[in-house]
């Protein structure tokens, strides 16, 4: 009979590559550490924090049409002569009268549409809106204190009233207090 090899035979415990988990876990905390630096950044790129006003965004429609310019005018208006205009301002001038018209004294000759003195027409009436309100609210506010200062004089001319009312009788206390000392003192001179 041949034996078998059973008893030659060893259970070999298998070796435990330790390199394979320590390279894993570095490159998973490597993982992890970029993940958590590069989150915030992008969070930061995709939030609404980052925002622009409207009020600074300047926006306009574009339409096709002619193109207007402005023309810087100065002249003079002689009668029947050479008629000339002088403007101060730059804008759109509008005609309201032709050469050769007949035109009466005070009548409009022209008109220049301007939007940098509409703008600084706008920019000082909201300014004597501004100032106006502030005129009104330092009119309130003195009324109120004058109302105020009113009612503090009131209230101590009712505490001038009560002091003198309770000076009086104090007075009147005190001299009946001294003629009755006067008459206890006879009465004790008396005995």
């Amino acid at each position: 009979m041949i034996r078998d090899t059973q008893g030659q035979d060893k259970q070999v415990a298998p070796r435990r590559n330790g390199k394979k988990w320590l390279l894993l876990a570095s490159g998973l905390l490597a993982t992890t550490a970029l993940t958590a630096y590069s989150v915030p950044k992008f969070s930061q790129l995709l939030s609404t924090d980052l925002v622009v006003s409207q009020s600074v965004i300047q926006t306009a429609i574009v339409e096709r049409g002619d193109m207007l310019e402005d023309i810087r005018v100065e002249g003079k208006t002689l009668a029947a002569i050479n008629p000339a205009v002088y403007a101060i301002a730059p804008g759109t001038v509008t005609l309201h009268v032709k050469a050769g018209d007949k035109i009466n004294k005070g009548q409009d000759l022209l008109s220049i549409n301007s939007p940098e003195l509409r703008n600084q027409l706008l920019q000082e009436q909201a300014t004597l809106a501004r100032l106006e309100t502030e005129f009104n609210r330092q009119k309130i506010t003195t009324e109120q204190r004058l109302l105020d200062t009113q009612q503090r004089a009131e209230l101590t001319r009712v505490d001038l009233e009560a002091a003198s009312s309770a000076m009086e009788r104090a007075n009147a206390s005190i001299k009946k207090t001294d003629h009755f000392k006067i008459r206890a003192r006879r009465k004790k001179s008396l005995r």
